[in-house]
């Protein structure tokens, strides 16, 4: 696997760490938007965020179940752009 889910937890935001091919990637979720970032945390990389929901809170209270799948397919797009 290229990649490993070392922590997700949280409301309000949702937060989640772990590694990309030996990069740490830090996503969060809060407001109306979530983003997933791969690299030094003060300057990533690469970056991804998209708009979530029907309200102005409505990212921060997602799932832990849908925050997996949204890092899940976010790195396969990271993996597939820089292959």
């Amino acid at each position: 696997m290229d990649f490993v889910i070392d922590k997700l937890n949280g409301q309000c935001p949702v937060q989640g760490t772990g590694e990309v091919r030996g990069k740490p990637f830090y996503f969060r979720a809060r407001g109306d938007s979530w983003r997933l970032s791969i690299g030094d945390p003060d300057r990533p990389d690469w970056i991804h965020e998209e708009e979530y929901g029907d309200g102005p809170f409505a990212a921060g209270w997602m799932t832990h179940d849908e925050a997996r799948s949204f890092i899940r397919t976010t790195l396969k797009r990271y993996l597939a752009e820089v292959a």
